[in-house]
């Protein structure tokens, strides 16, 4: 494949919005692999898309604009909200990934992401970000966490490992989940370098919905928000990626 190929905005676009073909979506990732440029532009677009998406979420329409605008409006406020707060923050890139692509895949990619500027010191400090409560990714959050946390060990390398849950996310440390809880806990028990995160906006609105605390697991942190959370690490030289 001839790794220098032109690829428009368009076509980064459906690429992170998964509307590529199996094939084009192979193409590009083999390309991410070997082209450092194409990957911070990929980088860049992502930033954007993760930030609206994130900063959508994160935003409550006030209980008297609920009663007196209709549904478009306040949908529409949540927007403007939003976009202000991307004003804001302007400072993280991070990598989207779903069910198709492979665990592999997904390593080359962090491994692209850690080094295209330069190290700072010997440790890895990796953010594997779910915010869907979807099956398959939540499996592949953990699938990744195993296969990293181990590799790194028996290669006697340096790993900061961190899980950041938020809106459905939440629903990997949430206590009694039996999918997940049990196979969670073990990796907490066996590596003390990984630490697990819950959103406390998302928190707060569950609570409110359901009218009562979310009953999260043990070894559960809390952060006041998911978006802030991202941003801290970033600024520390984190990499990121979102599931």
């Amino acid at each position: 494949m001839d790794s220098n190929k032109p690829y428009s905005d368009e076509h980064l676009n459906a690429f992170i919005d998964d509307q590529l073909g199996t094939s084009e979506k192979a193409e590009l990732l083999d390309a991410l692999r070997h082209d450092a440029e194409l990957s911070q532009r990929v980088c860049k677009l992502q930033k954007i898309h993760n930030l609206v998406q994130l900063s959508y979420e994160s935003i409550e329409v006030p209980e008297h604009y609920q009663m007196d605008k209709k549904p478009v409006e306040q949908s529409k406020l949540k927007w403007v909200v939003a976009a202000s707060v991307l004003l804001v923050v302007g400072t993280i890139t991070g990598w989207y990934t779903n069910e198709a692509v492979s665990p592999k895949n997904l390593y080359d990619l962090a491994e692209i992401k850690q080094h295209s500027g330069p190290a700072k010191n010997d440790k890895w400090q990796l953010m594997l970000h779910v915010s869907s409560a979807n099956t398959n990714r939540l499996n592949l959050v953990l699938d990744e966490a195993e296969s990293l946390l181990q590799e790194y060990a028996a290669a006697s390398k340096n790993l900061q490992l961190e899980i950041l849950t938020n809106s459905e996310g939440i629903a990997l440390v949430t206590n009694n989940q039996r999918l997940y809880n049990n196979r969670l806990q073990n990796l907490q028990a066996k590596y003390d370098n990984l630490v697990v995160v819950a959103c406390g906006e998302t928190l707060k609105r569950i609570q409110k919905t359901q009218g009562k605390p979310v009953d999260l697991l043990p070894r559960t942190s809390v952060v006041t928000s998911a978006i802030k959370q991202i941003v801290k690490r970033q600024k520390q030289g984190w990499s990121y990626i979102r599931i």
